[in-house]
């Protein structure tokens, strides 16, 4: 009779770790795939939100014969730290656009005859609206938050005659109007208080800006050719800057240019190229990361046109050469007001052009 084996089948442990070692190789595989698919399904969100936000815009354009305005000088509103020429300014773009993508009920319930950052408006400040935030934005998801706080960024919060908003919440938004080239015109730049106001106006060239209204007859350079927006990152601004400034900036109802208007002064994703130094703090103009466009899409970011269309601008689009130890392009100076100036007859790139609603450059879909 045979003896019947005990021995029960199995494996051994070089073939277990070459299991294991396959197994490894293929998540590695998989994973960037994987990772690609899930940036892939969250930049065709952005798209949509910006195609929301265009289509508002030309809503609104439609019912009020032009384009609503970045922001504006309030004229105090019951508001103790305002004065004249003291920088003081009112609510965003975004306020304006409420009701034309399907927010008329926060429309509705804003104050627009006080400071927008007053109690009485807190329930549209603290309000998150998803179409306003990138997915790959993570950190437009968080939020500002005790407003009665004494830090002197946040002093203008909250602080009218009586007002109080403990543990209020502030929140923000991934997107921003187009200034144009530059900031012509800024919350420091009024009619009565300085006098280069006119000359400002005449350089501005964007869609949304501050005090100054575009119409559709004023986009020269043609509607497909001009964005009125794009991506600002709100989680690029929280990484180059201290805690306190990041929490000061990017606030959804704010009109001041940085928090939801920018500007193509500067060559898109440019804090991946000036020499930074080490966060918290871009040692070389901290600015640029307010008032720049930017994204965490590789390779660039979608912009908004005018035209309705959404369009993803590569990083590498041409743009007027820089200075990286600063992000300013070359030539660029203020004048006695401290507007940039941009040198007479020097080209300033298709980055620019675009920006520029009556600038006159031709721009073909290959350059883009």
């Amino acid at each position: 009779m045979s003896k019947v084996s005990s021995r029960r089948g199995g494996f051994t442990l070089i073939e277990l770790l070459v299991v294991i070692a396959i197994i490894a190789v293929l998540i590695g595989l998989l994973l960037p795939a994987v990772q690609s698919a899930r940036e892939a399904a969250r930049r065709i969100s952005c798209v949509n939100n910006l195609k929301q936000l265009g289509l508002a815009m030309a809503n609104y354009e439609s019912a009020n014969q032009s384009f609503p305005l970045g922001g504006f000088h309030g004229n105090g509103g019951g508001d103790p730290g305002w004065s004249p020429c003291n920088g003081r300014h009112e609510f965003s773009y975004l306020i304006a656009l409420l009701p034309f993508f399907e927010q008329a009920p926060l429309y509705n319930a804003w104050n627009a005859s006080i400071h927008f950052s007053f109690s009485q408006n807190t329930t549209v400040w603290g309000t998150q609206i998803s179409a306003l935030i990138c997915p790959s934005d993570t950190g437009a998801y968080t939020m500002t938050g005790d407003l009665t706080s004494t830090p002197p960024n946040q002093g203008n919060l909250c602080n009218e005659a009586g007002g109080s908003c403990p543990n209020a919440v502030i929140f923000h938004s991934s997107y921003n109007g187009s200034a144009g080239t530059a900031f012509y015109i800024g919350r420091y730049t009024e009619p009565n208080c300085n006098a280069g106001y006119s000359a400002a106006v005449g350089r501005a060239d964007g869609l949304t800006q501050f005090l100054q209204v575009a119409t559709i007859g004023s986009i020269t350079d043609g509607t497909s050719n001009t964005f009125w927006g794009g991506e600002r990152s709100v989680t690029v601004t929280q990484k180059y800057d201290s805690p306190a400034g990041a929490s000061d900036w990017t606030w959804w109802t704010s009109g001041n240019n940085g928090d939801t208007m920018s500007t193509a002064l500067y060559p898109p994703n440019m804090f991946k190229k000036v020499n930074d130094g080490a966060a918290p703090g871009l040692g070389a103009n901290v600015s640029i990361v307010y008032q720049g466009f930017h994204s965490l899409h590789p390779g660039g970011m979608n912009m908004g046109f005018v035209d309705g269309s959404v369009k993803f601008i590569k990083e590498t689009i041409n743009t007027m050469p820089y200075n990286p130890a600063n992000g300013l392009p070359n030539g660029v100076v203020g004048d006695a007001n401290g507007i940039p100036l941009y040198p007479v007859g020097v080209n300033k790139g298709v980055w620019q052009a675009l920006s520029s609603r009556n600038g006159g450059e031709v721009v073909s879909a290959d350059q883009l």
